[in-house]
């Protein structure tokens, strides 16, 4: 090997090549590295989630599989917020103009004799006055036809829990009477 030989050189400079080329694709598996921990964080922070729902609310049904994509606006369960129970009522049109916002109820679950206390607090259907005056009529009917209007009747989920022993009664056959 003689100094200043064309082909120590040529191979130098292949060498320093070869090691630049090195330093470049180690700063690039670098940066890839990087940006493979974070995205693995973002999915991380995305594939775990907390609900937050009201204290005496019961999931009703769940949407979506465990290990599902899901994208925002996805409806991913839904919620029974227990604490506001209502038992919703079919009427026929005939007694319609009885009915009063306000009115007590008392509201019975199939197969059980025992009874709960509720409000009359919407109506819905043709001619219903959907005020929330307790001295108004639900609605003034001039011509009643066949159609039924539906009646939501108020009931505590503590009632519920103490007489029936749940406060999820959520499709469950119930027998309105109101109160004179």
């Amino acid at each position: 090997e003689v100094a200043g030989d064309p082909r120590h050189d040529r191979l130098a400079l292949r060498i320093a090549e070869a090691a630049a080329a090195l330093a470049r694709e180690e700063k690039r598996r670098l940066a890839l590295q990087r940006q493979f921990d974070n995205e693995e964080r973002t999915v991380c922070k995305l594939s775990d989630s907390t609900i937050y729902a009201p204290s005496l609310s019961l999931i009703q049904s769940v949407r979506v599989a465990k290990g599902s994509d899901v994208v925002k606006g996805t409806i991913l369960c839904e919620l029974v917020d227990c604490a506001k129970s209502y038992v919703e009522a079919t009427v026929p049109e005939r007694i319609f103009d009885q009915i009063r916002i306000g009115q007590s109820a008392k509201v019975y679950l199939y197969g059980n004799s025992q009874s709960i206390p509720g409000t009359v607090i919407s109506v819905r259907g043709a001619g219903a006055n959907n005020t929330s005056n307790p001295t108004m009529y639900a609605a003034k009917v001039t011509k009643t036809t066949p159609d039924s209007m539906i009646v939501n009747v108020s009931i505590s989920a503590e009632d519920l829990i103490k007489v029936f022993g749940s406060a999820n009664q959520v499709g469950r056959t119930t027998r309105i009477t109101l109160g004179k």
